[in-house]
This record gives structure tokens, C-alpha cells and sequence, in this order.
């Protein structure tokens, strides 16, 4: 997460981010009429900003959320997906069961889908599309979770059996990260998707546009359209928003660039939940790293929560452990080695650290920003 105002480490804890996404009431403020909020008949098209473009419309390639944000449950589909809650819904798949030794999975599909070329679905797409995210070319962000598959099988034309080397609670979470897309098939393009939305074109460095599907096999889309217009800084982002060029804006990078629209009528700000973290890691094979006393020192003598204050304005949440709130085996551990000044220096003293400096190295990129300690 970034600030304007702070660049203190969060510590070796981690946050979980606020997503804060602001919408136009009507088209904004004035200006430019670009931006068309829906109307009630859903014939307008919806224009985004986001300064997330996608890096390329390959399919299962780690790295690019752009695409997962424009691309995924708008366009493309997996057999289930993950909802706001961070809960696994059905999708492609209508239903599945799962054998008493947990090995086997049985997924049914949805009746009557389509791809947006007319083609219907069957389970020999999905099977390929699996067996493409885990192959050996597959550089998915999810491959070695998915490598707990051992086969998948089309077993008629409506159903697809995935036999697993061991039992995987998160099997149909993991799913959600596979879109299914046309056997054979590695390009996004305008006619192999299933969603309520049809590729239209994407113009590099500039926007992407999607269009209703009117074919499309589940609850349709409310508007006509969607472009997702592109910028290289969130200055020029907000600058459109509040110019009416934009309906909506998908994530502010910073509580200090709210400050503009707080007060506005003409704007709402919208709370989600994201799953950004930040951490400060150790190289534990350098002293003192090594001893885990000094790194339960370090780790008492930060407020993270004070951290998370002035850095983010109290948007998010410390939560100690490398898993966010939204993933279903999330156990919070904000409490455990809790900030505690005094036991941190009789840990120190214990492992016998005084006068204690560490080099802190601030690498900040386009996406992500780290906090490395040596």
C-alpha cells in the first residue's frame, strides 16, 4: 500500500487493505461527458478508470490483475468463482460432490451455456482449459495449488471428474483462477468467453471495452457496456472522474486523495475489502536474524496498528499472518507477539543484542511496494 504521507514500515505484520472505490452520481461534476452513468433501462455504457491495465490477454499468467479485473466473471468464467465475502460460488459448475476420501471431485455443469461464438460449453473445454493452467508451459499464479490434480476426466459431455493425489480444502477456491475458455484456446479473444460481457477490443495504453452479452446463459448484464480507460497516475485518474469523463474509479492508491471527494454530493465512496499486503521479512539465515528471539523482539516493538493510522488513516486491517481475511482458512493472528515494547527489550537482552541497527531497503514499483530488512 502507498502514501503520500508516510513511508514507515508496517513491520513484520501484515495489512489488509481497504479497497476504496469512488462512483459519480449522474456524470460527475460537469465538464466532459464521456462518462455515462447506467440508466434505468441498462442502455448506457459504464465507463472505469483504473491505473491497473492489464499487460496482456494471455490466458493464467500470475502477475497481470489487470486482467482478473477487467477480464474475469465480466468476460471469461471458471467453474466456480469467489464473491465479495471471499465465499466460493458456482459458476460454470452448477453443482459438485466430493468423495468420502476427499480425492475426488464431481462437477456438473450449468445447462445451456454458450460460448459468445454460439459454440456450447462441454466438459472437454473445461478439462482442457484445467489440464492448460497445470501443464508444464502453465505459468499460472495458482499451478502449484492446482497441482494436487492428478487427472481430469470428461465423463459425458455435462460432467468432469478431477481425481486429486491428496484430499485439498481449497480445491474449489484454487478453481476460481481458471477461466474456461474454448478447447485449445490460449488467447483471451471476442468469441471464446462464457460471461455476461463480450470482448470488444483493447487499444494498449489507452482502454479495453466489453459489451452485453444478450446470449449470455446466466442473469445478464444491467448495462450495455463497459470501458475501462487506463492511467498512468491517479492525479490524471481523479482528474477524470471529476471532469466526467469517468463514471467510476476502481481503487484509490491512497485515503489522502479521497479528501477531494469526501464533501461532494456528487460522488460516493465505497468500502471493500482487498487482499494487498504489506511485509517487512527478515533474512533469518543472517545474524541476529537467526534467532527467533530477535525476530519476536522486533516484531513486539512495532505498533502496527499506529502504523496502519497514519499510513493508511485507519483503513485496513493488522492481521499477523500471511493469509487475508477473505480466504476461507484465515486465522487472525494480530495478537500473537502483540506490541509490546518491554518484552521486546528483555527478548534482546535475552539473546544477547544490544545497540541493535538495521539497514531498511524501501523498494517501491507500479503495483506492490516491499520492505525488506538485511
Amino acid at each position: 500500500m502507498r502514501s503520500r504521507r508516510s513511508r514507515a514500515p508496517l513491520g513484520a505484520a501484515l495489512a489488509v487493505v481497504a479497497a476504496l472505490a469512488l462512483a459519480a452520481c449522474g456524470s460527475g461534476s460537469g465538464g466532459s461527458s464521456a462518462g455515462s452513468s447506467a440508466s434505468a433501462d441498462g442502455s448506457a455504457e459504464i465507463v472505469i478508470g483504473s491505473t491497473n491495465e492489464p499487460t496482456g490477454l494471455v490466458r493464467n499468467v500470475g502477475g497481470s490483475s489487470g486482467v482478473s479485473q477487467t477480464m474475469t466473471r465480466n468476460v471469461y468464467e471458471g467453474l466456480t468463482s469467489v464473491d465479495v465475502d471471499g465465499q466460493v460460488i458456482p459458476t460454470l459448475a452448477e453443482s459438485w460432490d466430493v468423495s468420502e476420501d476427499g480425492l475426488t471431485y464431481t462437477f456438473h455443469l450449468q445447462p445451456d451455456v454458450t460460448f459468445h461464438d454460439g459454440t456450447p460449453l462441454t466438459a472437454d473445454d473445461v478439462v482442457w482449459s484445467i489440464s492448460e493452467a497445470i501443464g508444464p508451459e502453465s505459468k499460472s499464479a495458482r499451478k502449484s495449488d492446482l497441482l494436487v490434480i492428478q487427472q481430469a476426466t470428461a465423463v459425458d459431455d455435462a460432467t468432469v471428474q478431477l481425481d486429486l493425489s491428496r484430499p485439498s480444502q481449497g480445491l474449489t477456491f484454487y478453481l476460481a483462477s481458471v477461466t474456461v475458455v474454448k478447447d485449445g484456446d490460449t488467447e483471451l479473444t471476442t468469441d471464446n468467453g462464457t460471461g455476461p460481457y463480450r470482448f470488444v477490443e483493447w487499444v494498449q495504453g489507452d482502454h479495453l471495452t466489453i459489451e452485453k452479452n444478450d446470449d449470455y446463459w446466466g442473469e445478464p448484464a444491467k448495462n450495455a457496456g463497459v470501458t475501462f480507460r487506463f492511467f498512468q497516475d491517479t492525479t490524471a485518474l481523479n482528474n477524470a472522474l471529476l471532469t466526467g469523463d469517468l463514471d467510476l474509479v476502481i481503487a484509490e492508491d491512497s485515503p489522502d486523495q479521497l479528501v477531494q471527494f469526501e464533501d461532494n454530493p456528487d460522488f460516493t465512496i465505497t468500502e471493500g475489502t482487498s487482499t494487498t499486503k504489506q511485509l517487512w521479512a527478515f533474512n533469518d539465515r543472517v545474524a541476529p536474524f537467526d534467532d527467533v528471539r530477535v525476530r519476536q523482539a522486533l516484531y513486539k516493538a512495532i505498533d502496527r496498528e499506529a502504523i496502519l493510522s497514519a499510513v493508511w488513516d485507519g483503513y485496513g486491517q493488522v492481521i499477523g499472518s500471511m493469509v487475508p481475511p477473505t480466504d476461507p482458512w484465515f486465522v487472525d493472528q494480530a495478537d500473537v507477539h502483540a506490541y509490546d515494547p518491554d518484552a521486546a527489550e528483555a527478548l534482546l537482552a535475552e539473546a544477547g543484542v544490544s545497540d541493535l541497527e538495521i539497514s531498511v531497503d524501501y523498494i517501491p514499483d507500479d503495483t506492490t511496494e516491499a520492505i525488506l530488512a538485511r
